[in-house]
């Protein structure tokens, strides 16, 4: 129970994050549940395969983390670039920024706790 609510929080402060900067970015209702498709599609598989690799096999996490971020990044790239008059490259640089954004809270939210 305790991973379920892990994931759960993990989600939605993502969400909350990527999505907050997507709708001050492109101000499109449109483009706010298109960051909700994308994290639902890539943050909790994510963070249940950086627990299993991190937590239950000790590996290293940010030689875990990182290739999966930049899979993450790809992923949710078909999601945005899905949304009229958004380019490839700008779903590459919005992608990229937002997910840089969540993981960096991530980072300073597990330095304070």
């Amino acid at each position: 129970m305790e991973l379920v609510a892990t994931l759960i929080k993990n989600l939605l402060l993502t969400i909350i994050i990527e999505c907050a900067l997507i709708a001050l970015i492109l101000r499109r209702r449109e483009a706010v549940l298109a960051g909700v498709l994308a994290n639902l599609l890539t943050n909790p598989a994510l963070n249940l395969v950086t627990i299993v690799l991190c937590g239950n096999l000790s590996l290293p996490y940010l030689p875990v983390v990182i290739p999966l971020e930049l899979a993450a990044v790809a992923a949710e790239v078909w999601v945005y670039a899905s949304l009229p008059g958004l380019s490839r490259v700008r779903a590459w640089l919005i992608s990229f920024f937002l997910n840089a954004a969540s993981f960096s809270t991530g980072l300073v939210l597990s330095a304070i706790r």
